[in-house]
């Protein structure tokens, strides 16, 4: 899940060879897969995604001590950051 996946397309000829180069034709990340299986088949669906399917995902990080320690132990920068009045909009207006 959410590694990255390539997708090319390329053409064969009659004795199987590729004609040229393929060409890339998506690349995104795999969101979900299902697996069927049977006794005589095997069947995987992948579903994937463009790096803008989850534009507006918040992560993980917010600005409080608790979250700014889980990668800089030491660092108190956020200790504060509560005490901000200003509702800081990233990227945004």
């Amino acid at each position: 899940m959410d590694k990255e996946v390539e997708i090319y397309k390329g053409f064969l000829d009659n004795n199987q060879s590729i004609i040229a180069d393929p060409f890339l034709l998506f690349k995104g990340n795999i969101e979900s897969f299902s697996l069927e299986e049977n006794a005589d088949s095997s069947n995987v669906s992948i579903s994937v995604a463009s790096h803008w399917a989850d534009f507006e995902k918040l992560k993980g990080r917010k600005t409080n001590t608790s979250s700014q320690e889980l990668y800089f132990e030491d660092d108190v920068g956020f200790d504060f950051s509560s005490q901000s009045v200003q509702d800081i909009k990233w990227g945004r207006s």
